[in-house]
């Protein structure tokens, strides 16, 4: 059995186990059967004093910055895909929740998740969609990419080198 609740728990489960075991439930080591996941608190939010936010009610939250952002930006090119949106928010929540350690308390803060710029969920999906661009702009085989060899051959430095954004994705890879 698994309990997950926030690391303020953790005495109280070290307790309980250590007591579980002394009366011999699960032989000398209850964490056999029974385990302990601790987690940091999102900073401003607590169900006991109704100050938390439903997962749903975040995701279309994010989802509608995401859309209001698409609107505003002249280089996106959405039509026809209405999930879009929700798949941004879906992996800028999920890269900013995992950039942060599970046993630390932190404040959520939407508009650090949906940054275009760093270490983000936006940012994963917007080199991913540029690398596939490239791929379809230059119509490149995959299995270029499967030798470092055949990659370099196909590879125009010139074409990158003048190309800010291509740059830009190039020095990301080669990280």
């Amino acid at each position: 059995m698994i309990y997950i609740v926030d690391k303020a728990q953790s005495q109280h489960f070290t307790n309980l186990f250590h007591l579980l075991s002394n009366f011999g439930y699960g032989g000398q080591n209850p964490a056999k059967r029974v385990q302990h996941v601790s987690f940091g608190k999102i900073e401003g939010m607590s169900t006991r004093a109704g100050t938390f936010v439903l997962l749903s009610d975040a995701i279309r939250d994010g989802s509608e910055m995401m859309e209001a952002s698409r609107k505003l930006s002249p280089n996106t090119r959405w039509e026809g895909k209405e999930d879009v949106s929700l798949q941004l928010t879906l992996s800028a929540l999920v890269v900013y929740l995992l950039k942060s350690r599970r046993n630390r308390d932190f404040k959520f803060n939407w508009t650090e998740a949906i940054r275009a710029i760093g270490e983000t969920g936006i940012k994963v999906q917007y080199t991913h969609a540029r690398i596939k661009s490239l791929e379809d702009k230059e119509e490149l085989d995959p299995q270029v990419f499967a030798s470092p060899d055949a990659f370099l051959k196909k590879l125009d430095v010139d074409y990158i080198l003048k190309d800010p954004v291509a740059l830009d994705l190039m020095l990301h890879l080669v990280k």
